[in-house]
């Protein structure tokens, strides 16, 4: 039996989606496994930075690392749920756009 998320989880998976950085990560990974280095070629920041919201996002659950050999591989610990999470949240901030232009 899965046991119940508590507010602590729910804070957790909220604080890691709560930063843009982290948010396009999720994006990255979610269309393919990542190691630090495409990540940073990606986003254009430093490795020290990206490490950073990795472990963020680890510490929420969100992702997971793989060794492979001497590279370490970033995924999504569940694609199609945090997938459903970033879709809702994009659809979200575009109705939030559109009433504040009201």
């Amino acid at each position: 039996m899965a046991r119940s998320a508590t507010t602590g989880d729910v804070a957790r998976v909220c604080k890691g989606m709560a930063n843009p950085i982290r948010c396009r990560i999720l994006q990255l990974l979610r269309a393919r496994y990542c190691n630090v280095n495409d990540l940073v070629d990606e986003l254009a920041i430093e490795q020290s930075k990206v490490s950073k919201h990795l472990t963020v996002l680890a510490n929420a659950g969100l992702v997971r690392v793989e060794v492979r050999g001497r590279q370490h591989c970033y995924r999504l610990t569940e694609p199609r749920r945090i997938g459903r999470i970033l879709d809702s949240l994009v659809a979200l901030s575009g109705s939030q756009h559109t009433r504040s232009k009201s």
